[in-house]
């Protein structure tokens, strides 16, 4: 299986990253200062937060750009695999082995090779990939001669690596090759207002795919989806922004309802504006009534970004949560 086995991607190209935090940013420019400089670098971040993404643009960004991307995930494949698929093997060196084949690092010869999840790395395969971190060679399983590789590796983890050392699950000696250069990938609920940014990017690419036409979300949507913690992170975002393409009609605005629960749930409570058509209404609803609409009107116009809305209203990014407070438009 190829794909499982993580051969080079001829069609890849540079994903420019979406965001405007202060630690995303950061993570950034680090990641684009070091790409050129050829050492082996640790992405570490939660599951779903992009650092496979930020992995081929590491490369991308470096001098092994034209070679080939191979990317590998350390808990994916059994135990009894990894050394085969890491250092390929030669014919006959087990039952099923017809032929010679190459592993990763011989695949990645020239380029970088991508270790995900190397916290899962079983201890026998640390010591191997630790040899071929120091010396350059990979011997295939079954062969008398190692071969020569040149290969930039990087590794991603959601774990704490020291942890690990410290309870004797990883090798203190394989992490300190390993993170050269460590990068660490915020959560998403530490990006503030890049919720907004990448669900407008991730719409306008579920669109593409379903061949449909969304214009953009309800305030009500883009509340929730600043409201919600996304454990999940990026990918999670993404699977809320799919399905909420499915169920939105062509044409209309994705709603909050078109969410999962648990974020739907994270929407203000709709109040209908009061006309004076509808009887008596007194000045304090009459205020409450506008601010609440000049404060939609706000957040639609900013694309959900709370920190714009608030320069537009004269307001402080904590001032204008203290109004949505008030109004009952988040919760407190």
């Amino acid at each position: 299986n190829r794909e499982l086995r993580g051969a080079g991607h001829p069609g890849l190209r540079v994903v420019e990253p979406i965001g405007q935090s202060a630690p995303f940013l950061a993570a950034v420019g680090l990641a684009r200062s070091v790409a050129g400089a050829d050492v082996p670098v640790l992405i570490h971040g939660e599951t779903g937060t992009g650092k496979e993404v930020l992995a081929r643009n590491l490369h991308l960004w470096s001098r092994r750009a034209a070679k080939p991307f191979v990317a590998f995930n350390c808990a994916a494949v059994p135990e009894a695999l990894i050394e085969s698929e890491l250092f390929g093997h030669v014919r006959g060196a087990f039952t099923g082995a017809g032929a010679d084949r190459k592993g990763l690092f011989e695949e990645a010869d020239g380029g970088t090779i991508f270790l995900d999840e190397i916290g899962e790395m079983p201890a026998v395969m640390q010591a191997k990939l630790l040899r071929v971190l120091q010396d350059g060679e990979v011997r295939r399983v079954g062969a008398s001669r190692p071969s020569m590789v040149d290969v930039r590796v990087v590794s991603a983890t959601h774990k704490d690596l020291v942890a690990l050392v410290a309870e004797g699950r990883f090798r203190a000696d394989l992490m300190y090759r390993l993170n050269a250069v460590t990068l660490r990938i915020p959560a998403l609920r530490e990006r503030g207002d890049d919720v907004a940014l990448l669900a407008h990017f991730l719409l306008g690419r579920a669109c593409d795919q379903a061949r449909k036409r969304v214009p953009g979300f309800a305030p009500d949507a883009l509340w929730a989806l600043s409201r919600h913690g996304f454990p999940g992170n990026v990918r999670e975002l993404e699977n809320e922004i799919l399905r909420a393409v499915a169920l939105t009609p062509e044409g209309e605005p994705i709603r909050a309802a078109a969410f999962s629960e648990r974020v739907a749930d994270r929407a203000p409570p709709r109040v209908p504006a009061r006309a004076l058509s509808d009887g008596p209404i007194t000045l304090k609803d009459a205020v409450t009534d506008t601010e609440r609409r000049v404060i939609e009107g706000a957040l639609a116009r900013t694309g959900g970004n709370v920190s714009q809305a608030a320069r537009d209203l004269g307001l402080t990014r904590p001032g204008l949560y203290k109004v949505m407070e008030r109004l009952g438009m988040r919760d407190t």
